[in-house]
């Protein structure tokens, strides 16, 4: 993923709008599509609490930020790219009343862990196993959805959505897949569903 100098933007949302275009010349629509399926679980009634594991830059934190959630923390372990634009999160932050926190941590830390959100969104490593440790240690702790990118089959990106499959069928069974997008990267969404099971046992 390029990582382009937008030095010269003056606020967020100018900011937003310089990475949109950069990232689709250089990597083609396809690879920020999962932006929209991000503001469309921000601006779920039921989402207040949002959680993104590997900031980068803050591309899809933008996005996010954007819609004006309740409460927004980033988690990255390597802030360089992010600190250029750090200011313009802050401010608009603080002009929209958004309670927003940035921490320079690993996503399998415990301290990352700590606090719980309604959506989730991963965005670090890209790495299967790593995958699934953030899934050990995060997926208790968000109640509606959790978002992916990456998740198809390439190059880098192979075997990611395989991890999302064994989660929700191996490890907790309380998640439906709700949103697989397979063009260039890919993205996946994932959201608890509220099963009664008492009901269905009970028919006749």
């Amino acid at each position: 993923m390029i990582k382009p100098d937008m030095t010269h933007v003056k606020t967020l949302e100018e900011f937003y709008k310089e990475i949109c275009r950069q990232q689709s010349d250089a990597h083609g629509k396809e690879y920020i599509a999962h932006h929209k399926a991000l503001v469309k679980c921000v601006n779920d009634p039921d989402v207040n609490r949002i959680k993104e594991l590997g900031v980068c830059q803050g591309g899809t934190l933008a996005a996010m930020m954007l819609q004006n959630p309740y409460q927004l923390t980033g988690y990255d372990i390597f802030p360089a790219y992010y600190e250029p634009y750090a200011h313009l999160f802050n401010e608009y932050a603080k002009k929209k009343g958004i309670v927003y926190n940035y921490y320079i941590e690993s996503s399998i830390s415990i301290e990352s862990a700590n606090l719980d959100c309604d959506l989730l969104h991963i965005d670090s490593l890209h790495d299967p196993e790593h995958l699934m440790e953030e899934l050990l240690l995060h997926g208790s702790t968000v109640k509606k959805y959790i978002v992916f990118h990456d998740t198809a089959n390439f190059k880098n990106s192979a075997g990611l959505f395989k991890v999302i499959a064994e989660y929700i069928t191996d490890v907790d069974q309380s998640w439906k897949i709700v949103d697989h997008y397979i063009h260039r990267v890919g993205y996946t969404v994932i959201q608890r569903e509220k099963r009664l099971p008492e009901v269905y046992n009970n028919l006749k």
